[in-house]
């Protein structure tokens, strides 16, 4: 799949490497300012898929990401 901007939204492809990595595209980086050492956070419901976020974003929306049972001790 080609890389695509469109309305400020992106959709492309990327392959995992062989210890399982893989790269954030570049326009994706500078969408979201993500810098190298960036610490991020992989989401996953079996389900519902993957979602990956920057630290700084979840950590400011943590409870939208929990279900509401949940009980956090932060």
């Amino acid at each position: 799949m080609a890389e695509k901007m469109c309305g400020g939204r992106y959709i492309g492809s990327t392959k995992v490497g062989p210890k399982g990595q893989v790269v954030i595209p570049k326009d994706v980086r500078q969408m979201f300012s993500i810098k190298s050492g960036d610490t991020m956070v992989f989401l996953a419901d079996p389900e519902r898929g993957i979602a990956l976020t920057t630290m700084d974003f979840f950590d400011k929306n943590i409870k939208a990401f929990l279900p509401k049972e949940a009980e956090l001790d932060l």
